[in-house]
């Protein structure tokens, strides 16, 4: 990978979307990229964000009534 890695495939790699071969390719580049390293930085701190804004309750959501079964089987409590 000679120029920066395009934001969806960071953000596939990020949420483990991008498929396993590309993953050592992406990383070795991230590793060596300034740029690249830098927007993976902010996704991850995105990412944080967001996690811990819906995990306090400080966002409200609508979502499936599978995906709301997988988080009270993880323990989380929900407002229904």
């Amino acid at each position: 990978m000679a120029d920066h890695i395009d934001f969806e495939v960071l953000a596939a790699y990020w949420l483990g979307d991008a498929p396993a071969s590309e993953g050592e390719k992406i990383e070795e580049h991230v590793f060596a990229c300034a740029h690249c390293a830098r927007q993976l930085g902010w996704l991850a701190a995105l990412s944080d964000g967001v996690h811990a804004a819906v995990r306090g309750g400080r966002v409200g959501l609508f979502v499936s009534r599978r995906f709301v079964e997988a988080l009270a089987q993880a323990g989380l409590k929900l407002r229904q």
